[in-house]
């Protein structure tokens, strides 16, 4: 029992690193700016899995759906202004 305790914290904290690593290797937006990352099913970029973008100061919301791959596209946009 001790060994699968064991076991399952090691794997949490594996999944827990590759989180955190995958987040840090982002090029976050500039102020004023929108980034959106597509990702992939493979290397070809014909099937798209899963979209996160990410804002600095925009009034949009964030969007996260699907999953992520090592497969993706990062895009970024300026902040559609609120007043139009």
């Amino acid at each position: 029992m001790r060994k699968l305790s064991t076991l399952l914290a090691s794997a949490a904290f594996a999944a827990g690193l590759a989180i955190s690593l995958d987040t840090l290797a982002l090029p976050y937006p500039q102020p004023g700016q929108e980034m959106v990352v597509t990702y992939y099913g493979s290397a070809a970029k014909t099937t798209v899995v899963g979209v996160r973008s990410y804002h600095s100061g925009c009034d949009v919301h964030h969007t996260s759906w699907g999953s992520t791959s090592a497969y993706s596209t990062i895009s970024y946009y300026g902040c559609v202004d609120p007043e139009y």
